[in-house]
């Protein structure tokens, strides 16, 4: 079986966004970019990546509160 390096399947365009963005800010980025997550990063170094599947998950636990949407990610 060929090897296939991670280089090669790893998307270029990364989307980033600071601890204090809000969850709002940070969907309208996957919404516009059509991303399923976002990289969430402090002075260059990676903290976490925010998916689809968290905000979903948030939503649900929360029944949908839509205050939460403004709060820091």
């Amino acid at each position: 079986m060929e090897q296939i390096s991670v280089n090669s399947l790893k998307t270029a365009k990364v989307s980033t966004a600071g601890p204090g963005a809000t969850l709002f800010e940070v969907a309208e980025v996957m919404v516009a970019n059509r991303y399923s997550c976002v990289l969430i990063e402090a002075e260059g170094c990676p903290l976490g990546i925010l998916t689809e599947r968290d905000v979903v998950g948030l939503l649900l636990k929360t029944q949908v509160d839509a205050r939460l949407l403004e709060r820091p990610v």
